[in-house]
């Protein structure tokens, strides 16, 4: 996994796993931390999230009530599948990204 903070945007690549978890959390922490009109989290890059980083995802999305309305997520339809499993996209923006785009 690999990812980069600028302006409100964190863009992520590769594989989420377990093992991707501290660093993916401290990321979001991160990101949320800055002062922006909305914050995109760009997953359209990866190919796999474990369901313990969307444990991780969720904690720190819910650390920041205030933010949620602003948050918006873009990713594939695998790892939006997930997402929406969670519940997570009942309380942010998904936007579901085709494999051509």
């Amino acid at each position: 996994m690999h990812l980069s903070i600028t302006a409100g945007l964190m863009s992520v690549t590769g594989e989420i796993s377990i093992d991707d978890v501290g660093e993916f959390s401290k990321g979001l922490q991160d990101l949320l931390g800055t002062e922006a009109d909305s914050y995109v989290i760009d997953l359209t890059r990866v190919a796999y999230m474990s369901s313990a980083c969307m444990g991780a995802f969720a904690h720190r999305i819910s650390e920041h009530q205030g933010q949620i309305s602003r948050i918006a997520i873009r990713a594939r339809q695998n790892v939006a599948r997930v997402i929406e499993r969670s519940g997570l996209a009942d309380h942010i923006t998904l936007e579901i990204v085709s494999e051509g785009a």
